[in-house]
């Protein structure tokens, strides 16, 4: 609705002939157009009675409002330009503990310096907690691993973790394994993932304490089903919420562990822990992706495009052998 513009622009110009060449109108047609809103308002906006064209009170209230409304619609306008150009914009990323700590902070830190005007918040959650959260349009990018419902969400992947068992040092089976022992450095030379590395019959575990995650978590499943490869259900009395806290209390000696191999190259959590590969029929139970996901039919704004191509090129070189560390 032009009505507010064309008022303003007779008052700009003190002149009717002179807004309508600005306007590219007719003087008759503005004059009609401006004697129309008079109209339907009820009050005359211009006095036409002095030599010089002036505002009657009640004009001078409407082209203030005017006035603000221009103002708004150039705001507006140079916020949209500014999230079209990356200059403005915010996103809400959000992860489980281990993702927040140690995976997020490194594509948050190249986005950051491609485009410091986007303000970026942190959410930190459960895995299950997340998702809620963002079908609730409370978080725009999610960072986890495992199981995403691709009826509400869609994920692209970034890379693929392999699931190790952890079992503390103190234990003796240790030693009686120490053929099959992988240690921290062995893991981040991904040494875990060369052929000739042989992987330990869970069997020999069955009797010894294993701590798991809550039934919701997809690591939790995949220690189930390689469990019950091998005919046994774990033996455990402690579940919890984060892999991360998992691994702190394995690193106490207070069970064995399945963990990420990512989680062992980035985490500082996982000592006094020895790594093993596990001897399996259905490797795809040793695999899991990362990926970043968002609301399936949301608005997908440039700088979540942006976020996402930065975290693909990011880990791009480790798509199928593990997370590498970042530069």
């Amino acid at each position: 609705m032009m009505d507010y513009k064309y008022v303003y622009e007779v008052y700009r110009e003190r002149s009717f002939s002179r807004a309508a060449k600005n306007l590219y109108v007719s003087q008759p047609a503005l004059s009609a157009t401006v004697k129309k809103i008079e109209t339907r308002l009820g009050f005359q906006i211009f006095d036409r009675s002095t030599s010089t064209l002036e505002l009657t009170e009640e004009g001078k209230a409407y082209v203030d409002a005017a006035e603000k409304i221009l103002k708004i619609e150039e705001n507006l306008s140079s916020y949209v330009n500014d999230i079209s150009n990356l200059n403005a914009g915010k996103i809400v990323v959000a992860g489980p503990a281990f993702f927040s700590s140690f995976i997020i902070p490194s594509i948050v830190n190249r986005f950051a310096a491609l485009h410091p005007g986007v303000t970026l918040e942190f959410m930190e959650a459960d895995s299950v907690e997340l998702y809620e959260k963002a079908m609730d349009n409370k978080i725009d990018l999610i960072v986890d691993s495992g199981i995403c419902d691709p009826k509400l969400f869609t994920s692209a992947d970034l890379f693929t973790e392999q699931i190790l068992l952890a079992i503390p040092l103190n234990y003796p089976i240790v030693n009686r394994l120490r053929d099959y022992a992988l240690s921290n450095e062995d893991i981040c030379e991904n040494k875990h993932l060369l052929p000739q590395t042989k992987g330990i019959d869970l069997t020999l575990v069955r009797d010894l304490p294993i701590i798991l995650l809550k039934k919701d978590h997809d690591i939790y499943r995949k220690a189930k089903a390689l469990c019950s490869e091998r005919n046994f259900s774990p033996k455990s009395s402690i579940r919890l919420n984060q892999m991360l806290t998992a691994v702190n209390i394995a690193s106490q000696g207070l069970g064995c562990v399945f963990i990420s191999d990512s989680l062992i190259k980035h985490s500082h959590s996982a000592v006094n822990l020895a790594f093993f590969k596990i001897d399996t029929k259905e490797e795809n139970l040793l695999k899991r992706e990362v990926f970043i996901a968002y609301k399936k039919n949301c608005h997908l704004t440039r700088a979540m495009k942006s976020f996402l191509s930065v975290a693909s090129d990011l880990f791009r070189p480790s798509v199928g052998s593990g997370a590498r560390r970042p530069a």
